[in-house]
């Protein structure tokens, strides 16, 4: 259950994200693309791509390190899906598929299938 609109969720968590974006800490910037991701799942969810452009660019900006690739790939994903929608090129769906079997390959193959029921939904 949500507590906010999705432009209410942007605009609190665009607050969050550039006191904190600077950050080295691992542990604040998984925090920050969790954040992220799980807002970017909301905008796919209600069709309000125009509402990821900021979080998508903050998401980029934050380096990959070992400890985050999880989340990074989880933003590749949701990324290639917004692309998608603006230009429906083959190249974003299979940048999609290969971020899905990421998290096979890696032994998460439960969360591969929820999160492809995801992609298949909204594609």
């Amino acid at each position: 259950m949500m507590f906010y609109d999705v432009e209410s969720n942007v605009i609190i968590s665009r607050g969050i994200i550039k006191q904190f974006q600077g950050s080295n800490d691992v542990k604040i910037l998984e925090m920050l693309l969790t954040v992220i991701g799980n807002l970017l799942i909301q905008c796919i969810e209600e069709k309000k791509y125009d509402e990821t452009k900021f979080l998508v660019r903050a998401a980029n900006q934050i380096s990959t390190k070992p400890e985050l690739f999880f989340y990074k790939n989880v933003i590749v994903l949701l990324e290639n899906m917004i692309m998608y929608q603006y230009d429906a090129k083959d190249k974003y769906l299979q940048i999609c598929h290969k971020a899905i079997e990421n998290f096979s390959l890696l032994g998460m193959p439960e969360y591969g299938k929820e999160i492809t029921r995801f992609f298949e939904k909204q594609k």
